[in-house]
């Protein structure tokens, strides 16, 4: 077996022998791997000598030659491979940057099949090397059956004279002469045969590409076309042909441009990568991609023979890939994208805008950059294990942007695989759900607080009534002309300690919103100056006051009262943390809020509203502080200077008049409150004077109604004590019971406000029925929510508030009977 034979049977196993000329060397390793991977064998040359000499050498399937290289440049290596017998029928494929149409004919000139410009696209290097190498490999067979056709030519030509010879010298020879051509008569018909497999066998390979091959005349009449043809353009077999000319293959639009291409392919030109838009038999159009070049006869072009691709998948697939990653694009979520190396190849914009990072910050860096530190190591290695196994994983991670800010994400993070099943990548989609959680911590304070609030109210309620009974009888046995003055001191301490014990339920009631309220329409501007004058007994020295007032403040219904209580409250904390002296602001706005703020903030409505704030610079608060500062009888004094009952006041006042407080507060920066009072339509009114206690005694005929025995009968004593007639009922169905049987003339119904079934105000409204006219007084520990809506009184009811004295009582009936 010669060295030609060789080479032949061993490009045989393979999809074809490629030298590959490129003084680059990633362009060297990039096409060698993308054409080994396809099944081709290559020979890489990093130079033009290298190059020839391989060719020589090896006598390759197609060439793959790059332009610019120092030394000989790949128009010098063209020309001397087209010089030379042995490797002119290589076909050359030029591959370079240079994109100019005078690089390109220079290139076609010197004997260039093709030219692909980088950066070059995967697929079209492999679909014109393919194209090229089988043309290569059928024109080499052509020639060999042309090769073969001659010689059998010959040989007849030579019978043929070797015949006439005979003839004339021997004609005694002639029936062997017959003999002799009819055997050789018979091997033409047999080259003939095998001109004829071989077109076949052409016409076969063509029909097994994946593209359409064709061939056409100058008028643009095709004169062949593979199989692939009559599925892709829906014509028959006949169709063709009867002679269907290209252009009519090709959407009107197309087919001036058409002609003008294939004319400067008749001028020279090759038309490689062209696209059109072509049209099926039934209308239906589809992208196209043609690669042709001319069809010479005598040097003269008789037409053109090329490839043409059907791009519709690949229109498609571009469609769809455009679409995902503007899907990805437009996420709210963050995406990201990494190697199984941790090193970012892709984020989104979502992923800029919440991280700070930008894609060219992040792309090439380890996720590590969002590390807050909020994690230990277990967690991580946890979330590694699970992906590494092949698993999704899925969390939340505290993460920190670029600024320092930490967020907080639910991620999954999942890894990639490729058809193999090894994984490639990993991708990450995260949802900020910061906001959510600070909503949420929001949220359970807000509900602690209201819990807290309900079962403060409810706790001082029931010991308002333990006190009543205290003071009542403390007070009833001081009455006594019999005590000697150790007895009475003894009672003067119960005493104290008991009022001592109901200032700090009145505190739990205003926590709990349970006291008794008279708001009225006011001006926040006009309290606070009130209130400014007896800042002196209330701060301490070294205390700065800036009192910064909006102009035109809006009003607010509220009970003046409940306003002193907040503000000294607030001041008073103010002044304790700041003992070196400091500055204290107080001021008030108008203020908005829509529907986006209070989303985000739990507890506060759209609305207009009123805005109290109070700052001091002073020692500030941390984090876990604020979380309590509100709860009743938590505190940071020292033991014996506070009951923790303070700042539960000022939250419950604020809530009691429908509206919301905000605390910012920094260790060594200082603290600020701001309180929101919803805004009032009305005038602002002045106090009410204070109602004097009547002088002189009058007695009366009182229906008393308590459920609490040891409440009740105290009542009962003190009002007996002070000279009333009293009637007592144990619930408030038998006080019905009795005013409904009559005879009975009763001046005032004293009742609690909280009872089982029937409560003070509902009795007071049945009675009143009964006895048109008659007073009543209520009493209770808390009345905010019972008497009327949010603690305001009804019209024409009066109120005292447990635990009272016997003289409070005394003073209380007389108003709400006398007035």
């Amino acid at each position: 077996m010669n060295s030609t034979e060789s080479r032949t049977d061993i490009g045989s196993r393979t999809k074809g022998n490629v030298l590959l000329v490129d003084d680059n060397p990633s362009n060297l390793r990039l096409l060698s791997g993308m054409l080994t991977e396809k099944g081709y064998k290559v020979r890489p040359a990093p130079s033009g000598a290298l190059a020839l000499t391989s060719a020589q050498s090896t006598l390759p399937d197609i060439v793959l030659l790059d332009i610019k290289m120092p030394g000989m440049d790949g128009y010098e290596v063209c020309r001397r491979l087209k010089a030379d017998e042995k490797t002119r029928h290589v076909p050359v494929l030029f591959i370079s940057a240079m994109a100019e149409v005078a690089d390109k004919i220079k290139g076609f000139n010197i004997g260039g099949v093709d030219y692909i410009t980088k950066p070059f696209q995967h697929e079209e290097v492999l679909v014109r090397v393919e194209t090229h190498v089988s043309l290569a490999r059928m024109h080499k067979r052509l020639q060999q059956e042309i090769m073969g056709r001659k010689r059998a030519e010959e040989l007849v030509k030579q019978a043929n004279d070797e015949l006439e010879q005979r003839v004339k010298e021997r004609t005694l020879e002639l029936s062997v002469a017959n003999e002799q051509l009819k055997h050789e008569i018979k091997e033409r018909r047999q080259a003939e045969e095998t001109l004829r497999e071989s077109e076949q066998k052409y016409r076969e390979l063509a029909d097994l590409l994946p593209q359409i091959v064709f061939e056409m005349d100058d008028t643009g009449t095709l004169t062949f076309v593979n199989r692939n043809a009559f599925d892709v353009f829906v014509y028959t077999q006949s169709e063709f042909d009867k002679g269907l000319n290209a252009f009519q293959m090709l959407i009107p639009e197309d087919c001036d441009r058409a002609m003008e291409d294939m004319q400067r392919v008749f001028n020279g030109d090759k038309l490689g990568g062209v696209e059109y838009t072509a049209l099926r038999k039934d209308g239906d159009t589809f992208p196209i991609i043609l690669d042709a070049t001319p069809i010479w006869r005598d040097n003269k072009p008789i037409g053109l023979r090329g490839i043409i691709m059907d791009l519709t998948e690949r229109k498609r697939a571009d469609e769809e890939r455009m679409r995902l990653i503007e899907a990805i694009n437009q996420a709210a979520e963050s995406i990201m994208i990494t190697d199984t190396k941790e090193t970012i190849l892709y984020v989104n914009p979502a992923f800029e805008r919440l991280t700070g990072y930008t894609q060219e910050e992040a792309i090439g860096r380890n996720p590590r950059i969002l590390k807050s530190g909020k994690h230990d190591e277990a967690f991580y290695k946890q979330m590694w294990d699970t992906l590494t196994s092949g698993e999704a994983w899925r969390g939340e991670i505290i993460n920190k942007a670029k600024d320092g800010t930490l967020f907080t994400e639910e991620a999954t993070i999942s890894p990639v695989f490729d058809n193999k099943g090894k994984i490639i990548n990993y991708i990450g989609v995260k949802h900020d759900v910061t906001k959510q959680r600070v909503l949420e911590d929001q949220l359970r304070q807000a509900q602690k607080m209201e819990t807290v609030g309900r079962l403060a109210g409810g706790v001082a309620h029931d010991f308002n009534n333990m006190l009543n009974v205290i003071l009542g009888s403390a007070k009833l046995v001081m009455t006594r002309d019999d005590l000697d003055d150790s007895m009475l001191k003894n009672l003067q301490q119960i005493q104290k300690a008991a009022e001592r014990s109901a200032d700090i339920t009145r505190q739990l009631l205003a926590f709990s919103r349970k006291q008794v309220i008279e708001p009225m329409v006011v001006n926040l501007n006009s309290l606070i100056k009130d209130i400014e004058k007896m800042f002196g007994r209330l701060l301490g020295k070294g205390i700065d006051i800036l009192s910064v007032p909006e102009k035109e403040i809006w009003n607010i219904m509220a009970d003046p009262g409940q306003i002193h209580q907040i503000v000294a409250n607030l001041c008073i904390n103010a002044s304790d943390a700041m003992p070196q002296g400091g500055k204290l602001t107080i001021e008030t706005a108008n203020v908005t809020f829509d529907d986006t703020y209070c989303k985000e903030h739990v507890g506060f409505v759209p609305g207009c509203f009123v805005m109290l704030s109070i700052s001091d610079n002073g020692i500030g608060m941390d984090k876990e502080i604020l979380a309590h500062i509100f709860e009743p009888f938590f505190t940071t004094k020292e033991e014996g200077k506070g009951t923790g009952l303070g700042l539960a006041s000022v939250y419950g006042a604020i809530k009691h008049n429908n509206g919301f407080i905000d605390v910012y507060s920094e260790p060594g920066q200082g603290t600020t409150f701001k309180l929101y009072f919803p805004r009032c339509a009305g005038e602002a009114e002045k106090p009410k004077a204070a109602v004097k206690a009547p002088k002189g005694l009058k007695t009366a005929a009182i229906l008393l109604v308590d459920d609490d025995e040891m409440v009740r009968n105290l009542t009962e004593m003190m009002l007996e004590k002070i000279g009333h007639t009293v009637v007592v009922a144990e619930t408030p169905e038998e006080a019905l019971a009795l005013c409904e049987k009559g005879g009975m003339d009763i001046d005032l119904l004293l009742s609690d406000v909280v009872m089982p079934h029937i409560g003070g105000k509902a009795l007071q409204k049945a009675i009143e029925a009964l006895k048109p006219g008659i007073k009543t007084l209520l009493m209770s520990g808390y009345t905010a929510s019972v008497i009327a809506r949010h603690g305001v009184l009804g019209k024409g009811m009066h109120f005292i508030q447990k635990p009272f004295s016997i003289e409070e009582l005394a003073r209380k009936v007389r108003e709400a009977i006398e007035q």
